[in-house]
């Protein structure tokens, strides 16, 4: 089937049906091949003409669909596939299973000749008007190839014309046409709807029900003149697509400016002028207008999409030529201003009414609207420039109905402001350093525009931190001055000279001013020419003073140094000389460390000094090295000159000699990693402070340091020195260790250190721990207390020899020194037998320990579960319904265990297992069986035993279960458990508030019988919850809950403990049809049946219907007066009975004949049937007059 129509072929191709479909089937296509196959292998004609790519069948037709077809009818295709090979072949086709589709075969098919057909007829079986879809499988002897069925069901058709012809119209406006559309299909239909430019449709979706309509506007809206085609293509939801043709013509309409150029007043900066233009509108469309500054709309669009950015050219200010800049894409010319023009890049600039074009420098106000047919509107060219030049643009009007925008060409003239300044250059003189002069300079405004001014400094950055303008910028108003203050700061030395530079916006010249000048240096006085610290001790502080003095009236920014110092403080050092022997060792070692140490502190080294005023310096000296120092001290005046001044400084650094007095040391019995301390006595015999060092000793068998590794001696004083050795093996060490002084790389004496090492001392509190007699497969825990008498931890492990049922916690620890810790030891027995153990206990560094271990089995190796040891509680429970638990055995021994499960009452009354089975069928009482009743457990091995309970009548009470073992092949039978269980038995129990439904109907005169209802509660009063079913089996009734409408003949009801519900019971009379003919009162019931879930047990309620007639009865059917002479009477008595449940008022009549005859004697005579009948009147008036109306109450008897 095509893909695209047109409104009238599809409308045609929809209404075919199968057969006029297939005539019109003359085109064949390529069947799709599916799998290939050897020819080799199958056939042996192995030549063939036919390409690999095709079949060698070709199918008539290539897809088989059917059409308008009904449901429930049976429509057929046929499919004719011919040879299209040069042989013979053979060719099967199958078709999947399928209850719409079928394939009739022709009979005694075999080979088919070349150029030669068979034709296979398909069955379509619809059931629906839907559209279906299958596949017909055709197999040669090369390949598989499939034919496809389809069956096309209900469409929809919209009624849209061929073509939509839009006829002339103008160019970019917007022409809409509304057409009406109605679905004349079978099926709803979900469409889109969807064209390309200048055309456009509304809705473009939309769903259309069968018969219906609805109205669809297209739109025409062209941006060139010409003839213009497209397509309105409608996409039904089953796929089909549909083309309309589209046509319409553009032309320009008679709109234009009333004139192209516009010259606007020579216009001072940031004022305005404004001319008006007028655009004309002579046609008959309502023409939109928009001003741009592109020619083309593509320019529009990239500009809008900031395609163009950074756009520059250079400024055009001439009255003779325009710069254009040429688009390489597009051969066109874009004239810009780049000073006073620019292209904005933002979309807004289009949709505000008022538009600003060039950066606000020409305005088109209203940059946007509309002209009405015949009509014109007057444009406001707005000039406002930014800087003085000469304006020469060109702005364009996109206007609906004409292809091209309009030109406007604007030219215009900027005139800017017109400053001077009082001076242009300034001789400042001589100036102290240090000081600030404030000097003023004049800005004159003497144009008729204000003037924005900026102050910018030209020289060196140093030359500028010099000097400080206030204000550097501002505003100037026409014919008003401002007062520039600049501000001098001498900071530098020497002649200077600086250029201010006024910049003013919008003025094409800047202006300039000049200052020069020279900045002299303050002058200052020392109190010395030079320091001498004489000798001084290395590594101790010396101080000295001078006094500085400022002879000048400014202050005096100044800077103190030494440039052969080092970098490291000396203040560090004076204070370890303060603490005297409590030295920081940190600082002392990096003392050592450095190669380059300041040794030179002055304070204040920097400060400043007021005019004409004094401080006093202060050198601290700190030696670092022995030689004699020579040394300058140089003088800097901040931010003037550096190396103003010097003073010489002299020193002399010496090392005092120190003494060892005690050179051997001797550490006895030390314990082993436990640090040992004794002192060394080093004596200083000069007259200067001294300093120490004592080096340290690691390896793998000693650690020899001390705790005060340098300090300080005072002069002819001595100083005790702690050494501190750590032994790490156990035996006799010698070591040595090396004294220096401070600066030396010799040590001036060694010292000999001797020691033996000893491990810790370990005391057990028991060598023999016996359990007892212990309770099989319960832990038993003792104690044994370790006790370290050294004054190291000692770390141990623990073994046990065998590790079978003892443990030891913790099996590894470190004891403290002179401390106790405790090894908990458990026993937890397997088997009722005696068990021996060794634990050791192996001292790290000393001696192993030995304790015995000695215990006794007692008890069951049996686990059994929780639940079994806590009891067992069965119930509540219904009876008849057996309650099934299982519980997990396990034997934990090491031996092979039996286990016999019983109950006690059976071992009361001697009860054997044969005879406990026989009682289950028997026994209405509770029985408790586990099972298996015996089972053997391998050692390690688990079991689970079910228990199952019940009984068939209501009881409660308790039972015990009784667990024997057997120990071992040949073993006695032990009680191993006793298992309480506590059992409650129950009948499922309901309570009803009635114990009777009645419905009761007294059928007065004129009363129809109608449906009734009764409703009764009934509750769970048993302790169990219930699912309660109610039946009842006669028609006439029916149940329903009270919130709910639906009636049925079974109800169920959930019901918790405690619960209650209602139920209604319907009793419809019209389904006992007799009760309405006979008239006669009745009665009948009926039974509600209430049955339980889960239990036999069963409950009735009765459900009772009475109909009460005012119904009579006779003692007598008939009366026989006998033989009665004339003129003589006879009576005979009667008992009339109400035995119904309401009054009745009769009336008596005697039937004659067909007729009812009264009592009363009123007989008209008058035809010959009544005269023949005469005798039979005559009788009955032969009757005394009885009273023949009487009211009969309920119960009374009357006799007649």
């Amino acid at each position: 089937m095509q893909k695209c129509f047109t409104p009238s072929q599809y409308l045609a191709n929809m209404t075919l049906n199968s057969d006029e479909w297939l005539k019109y089937q003359h085109v064949t296509k390529t069947a799709f091949i599916t799998k290939l196959f050897d020819l080799q292998q199958i056939s042996f004609q192995l030549n063939t003409t036919v390409p690999p790519n095709q079949p060698l069948f070709q199918p008539v037709p290539s897809e088989i669909i059917f059409r308008n077809f009904n449901p429930f009818c049976d429509i057929s295709l046929p499919l004719v596939l011919r040879n299209d090979d040069s042989v013979p072949r053979c060719v099967k086709v199958s078709i999947q299973d399928s209850p719409y589709f079928q394939i009739i075969s022709p009979p005694a098919l075999g080979k088919i000749g070349p150029g030669l057909s068979v034709t296979y007829k398909i069955l379509f079986s619809p059931q629906e008007c839907q559209d279906y879809e299958h596949k017909v499988v055709c197999t040669t002897e090369r390949e598989e190839f499939v034919v496809p069925i389809k069956a096309i069901g209900p469409r929809a058709i919209l009624d849209f014309n061929d073509v939509i012809d839009f006829s002339a119209c103008p160019v970019k406006y917007l022409t809409s046409k509304t057409i009406f559309i109605r679905n004349i299909g079978n099926c709803t239909a979900h469409f889109t709807l969807s064209t390309d430019c200048p055309f456009t449709v509304t809705p473009d979706t939309g769903c259309l029900e069968v018969n219906a309509s609805m109205q669809v506007t297209l739109g025409f809206r062209p941006m060139c003149v010409g003839c213009h085609r497209g397509l309105l293509i409608i996409h039904y939801h089953t796929g089909e697509d549909v083309n309309v043709e589209l046509c319409g013509m553009s032309e320009d309409q008679i709109i234009r400016l009333e004139k192209n150029v516009v010259r606007l007043d020579n216009t001072f900066i940031n004022m305005l002028s404004s001319k008006s233009v007028t655009l004309i509108n002579r046609s008959n469309i309502v023409a939109n207008y928009r001003w741009t500054t592109n020619v083309l709309e593509i320019t529009d669009n990239l500009v809008n999409n900031k395609i163009i950015n950074n756009f520059n050219a250079d400024t055009v200010f001439s009255s003779q030529n325009n710069f254009p800049m040429e688009d390489k894409n597009k051969d066109i010319k874009i004239y810009v201003n780049c000073d006073i023009l620019s292209i904005e890049t933002s979309k807004n600039f289009v949709n505000t009414d008022n538009i600003k074009f060039i950066k606000n420098v020409v305005e088109m106000y209203p940059g946007e609207g509309c002209v009405w047919p015949h009509s014109s509107v007057d444009i406001k060219v707005t000039f406002a420039p930014r800087s003085d030049g000469h304006l020469d643009t060109i702005m364009y009007c996109d206007v609906e109905g004409r292809e091209t925008r309009l030109p406007l060409y604007i030219k215009g003239q900027a005139q800017g402001p017109s400053v001077e300044l009082s001076y242009d250059s300034l001789d400042m003189g001589d100036v102290v350093f240090h000081t600030t002069n404030i000097y003023e300079i004049i800005l004159a405004n003497k144009g008729l525009i204000d003037a924005d001014f900026k102050i910018f400094l030209d020289g060196s950055s140093q030359l500028k931190s010099c000097f400080e303008v206030e204000p550097e910028a501002g505003h100037l108003g026409a014919n008003i001055q401002q007062i520039i203050c600049v501000r001098f700061t001498a900071n530098t030395l020497g002649h200077f000279s600086c250029k201010f530079k006024f910049e003013i916006t919008n003025q094409p010249r800047d202006l300039f001013v000049i200052y020069k000048g020279c900045v002299v240096a303050p002058s200052f006085q020392f109190s010395v020419d030079q320091l001498d610290f004489g000798a001084v001790s290395c590594g101790f502080e010396v101080t000295r003073s001078f006094v500085l003095t400022n002879t000048s009236f400014v202050p005096l920014k100044f800077q103190l140094r030494i440039p052969s110092d080092g970098t490291d403080a000396a203040a560090e050092r004076a204070d370890a000389i303060r603490k005297d022997f409590k030295v920081c060792i940190s600082v002392l070692l990096s003392h050592f460390r450095q190669t380059c140490l300041k040794e030179f502190t002055i304070s204040p080294a920097y400060g400043q000094l007021d005019g004409h005023s004094c401080t006093t310096i202060c050198i601290l000296f700190c030696s670092n090295t022995v030689k004699v120092y020579e040394e300058l001290m140089v003088f800097d005046v901040v931010g003037v000159q550096n190396d103003a001044h010097s003073i010489f400084i002299r020193a002399q650094c010496i090392l005092p000699e120190l003494t060892l007095l005690s050179p051997n040391l001797f550490y006895d019995r030390v314990p082993i990693n436990h640090p040992a301390t004794k002192f060394i006595e080093l004596q200083n015999s000069t007259e200067h402070y001294a300093r120490y060092k004592v080096g340290s000793l690691s390896n793998k068998a000693i650690d020899l340091f001390s705790s005060l590794p340098d300090g300080i001696i005072a002069p002819t004083t001595c100083a005790a020195v702690p050494l501190t050795m750590v032994l790490k093996e156990l035996k006799d060490l010698h070591a040595s260790l090396d004294i220096f002084t401070f600066k030396s790389d010799k040590p001036f004496a060694k010292v000999h250190v001797f020691g033996k090492a000893e491990g810790p001392v370990v005391k057990m509190s028991s060598t023999c721990i016996n359990f007892g007699s212990t309770c099989c497969l319960s832990g038993v825990s003792k104690q044994l207390f370790l006790c370290n008498q050294s004054p190291i931890p000692a770390s141990f492990r623990v073994f046990l020899q065998k590790n079978v049922v003892f443990s030891a916690s913790p099996l590894q620890d470190s004891i403290p020194p002179n401390d106790t810790i405790i090894i908990v030891i458990t026993a937890c027995l397997d088997d009722a037998i005696n068990f021996t153990d060794r634990l050791m206990i192996d001292v790290e560094h000393g001696a192993t320990l030995t304790c015995d271990l000695l215990a006794q089995g007692k008890g069951p190796t049996l686990v059994i579960d929780s639940q079994l040891m806590n009891g067992i509680r069965i119930g509540p429970q219904f009876t008849k319904s057996q309650f099934k638990c299982s519980y997990s055995v396990c034997n934990a021994g090491r031996r092979v265990q039996s286990v016999i499960w019983s109950t006690l009452s059976d071992k009361k009354n001697k009860k054997t297992v044969r005879e406990r089975a026989k009682s289950l069928l028997t026994c209405h009482g509770p029985i408790f069986i586990m099972n298996p009743q015996r089972m053997e457990l391998l050692p390690n091995q688990k079991a689970t035993f079910d228990l199952v309970a019940s009984a068939q009548t209501p009881c409660s009470g308790e039972e015990t279960l009784l667990c024997h073992v057997i120990i071992g092949k040949g073993g006695l039978r032990e009680l191993a458990y006793e298992v309480k269980v506590t059992y409650v038995f129950v009948d499922p129990l309901i309570k009803m508030n009635v114990c009777l439904i009645q419905f009761a109907y007294n059928m007065l005169p004129g009363l129809l019988l109608n449906e009734e209802c009764q409703c009764f509660e009934i509750s769970n009063v048993s302790s169990l919850p219930l699912v309660v079913n109610l039946q009842l089996h006669h028609p006439a009734f029916s149940l329903s809950h009270p919130n709910l409408s639906e009636r049925h003949h079974n109800m169920k009801l959930n019901m918790v403990e405690g619960a209650s519900q209602e139920v209604e019971v319907w009793f419809n009379p019209l389904q006992v049809a007799e009760l309405a003919v006979k008239k006669l009162s009745a009665c009948f019931q009926s039974s509600l049946i209430i049955t339980y879930e889960g239990h036999s047990n069963s409950d009735d309620l009765l459900v009772k219907v009475v109909i009460n007639y005012p119904n009579l009865s006779l003692e007598h059917a008939s009366i026989d007066f006998g033989c009665i002479l004339n003129d003589t009477e006879a009576s005979r008595e009667m008992t009339l009975c109400n035995s119904g449940d309401m009054p009745v008022s009769y009336k008596w009549s005697f039937l004659v004949g067909d007729e009812s005859i009264c009592s009363t004697r009123q007989l008209i005579v008058n035809n010959d049937e009544v005269k023949e009948n005469m005798e039979e009147y005559a009788l009955v008036d032969n009757f005394d007059e009885l009273d023949t109306r009487k009211y009969f109450e309920l119960g009374r008897r009357y006799i007649f």
